[in-house]
């Protein structure tokens, strides 16, 4: 198959609301809630997402549809994480930590270099929504549910969920309508998308590295 073919066959998939693309939106989000997810792939939807509706191939509605969904699949990841949090030791929670806890070990390190999402970590107000939905979009996500979990503030992470979701999500849909506005030709869309979000990963993958072997001024 020919990345023509591909690219058609994407712009077929992410074009039309149906029972396939909500169910593998909802189920992308709730795992990623876990600290697993697909890179490109969410990005890729909402841009398109956006610019099918621009050009008319996707109505607004469906669109609003689409997010709720999207809302809907965090939310239930978050929850569902959330609950697992507050078993304790139980052998679920030894299971995660077996997987993720080196992740989380380096998050919430207290050496003498640690990066700046670690230091908003440790400063964050984890009575506002707002601070924790910021919190969500630099990387931490899962160590803020498994806090909030363990101070039984289940209304402030799922606020924070949907603040979250309405900044992440609403970014890529904009690219995807400026680029229906401009008229790129779909095909050429999927691939200045890919171009742009390899830049973003690499540029993100970067200042993350020099931030976290820069050391902290105490």
């Amino acid at each position: 198959m020919s990345l023509a073919d591909i690219s058609k066959e994407i712009l077929a998939f992410t074009g039309t609301f149906n029972i396939w693309l909500v169910l593998a939106i909802f189920l992308m989000l709730s795992i990623g809630e876990f600290g697993t997810s697909i890179p490109y792939v969410m990005e890729t939807v909402w841009i398109l997402a956006g610019y099918h509706t621009t050009i008319g191939t996707l109505s607004i509605f469906h669109l609003i549809l689409l997010w709720l969904v999207a809302v809907a699949g965090r939310t239930t990841g978050t929850v569902a994480l959330y609950y697992i949090a507050g078993l304790g030791r139980g052998p679920i929670m030894r299971l995660y930590h077996r997987i993720f806890g080196a992740v989380l070990s380096q998050k919430t390190s207290e050496s003498d270099s640690v990066s700046l999402p670690v230091r908003f970590f440790r400063r964050i107000n984890l009575l506002s929504p707002y601070s924790v939905a910021f919190g969500r979009l630099i990387w931490l996500r899962v160590p803020l549910t498994l806090i909030l979990s363990m101070r039984k503030q289940l209304g402030i992470l799922i606020q924070a969920v949907v603040l979250s979701s309405i900044a992440w999500d609403a970014t890529y849909i904009l690219i995807g309508v400026i680029g229906g506005n401009i008229q790129v030709d779909p095909t050429d869309m999927i691939l200045y998308s890919l171009a742009g979000l390899t830049v973003i990963y690499g540029v993100a993958f970067i200042v993350r590295r020099l931030l976290r072997l820069r050391p902290s001024k105490r």
